[in-house]
């Protein structure tokens, strides 16, 4: 149904969805009554999603998953529009925006798809 590189991709996009939540709830901590729990929550989210991203590199092809990583400045910038209420800049986060889409097209089109046998000879 789906191949591994795929179901990788996809814990690996999980991953940075809970990384960039927990950014979140530790920006949020200034504005809450509870900080300790929402900063241990967010602690705890990022730490949970650098040891995924970490379990799964040897699953996957490294172009994908740093393409599949870049896209977490894209998640960033839409999360801190919409949960933050922070302006997007079109002076600058355009900008960033178009280079970071441009950086992942031109890796994943021109990356090395050959499959190398590596030996002790």
């Amino acid at each position: 149904m789906f191949s591994s590189t795929a179901v990788v991709l996809l814990i690996d996009n999980v991953a940075t969805f809970l990384g960039q939540i927990a950014l979140i709830l530790m920006k949020e901590v200034n504005n809450s009554k509870s900080k300790g729990f929402l900063w241990l929550s967010g602690l705890i989210l990022l730490i949970l999603s650098s040891v995924i991203h970490v379990a799964v590199l040897p699953y996957a092809d490294l172009v994908l998953l740093s393409s599949s990583s870049a896209t977490a400045i894209l998640f960033g910038i839409l999360l801190s529009v919409y949960w933050l209420g922070e302006t997007f800049d079109f002076q600058f986060d355009l900008p960033g925006v178009m280079l970071t889409c441009a950086g992942c097209v031109t890796t994943v089109a021109f990356a090395n798809t050959s499959v190398q046998d590596l030996t002790l000879d």
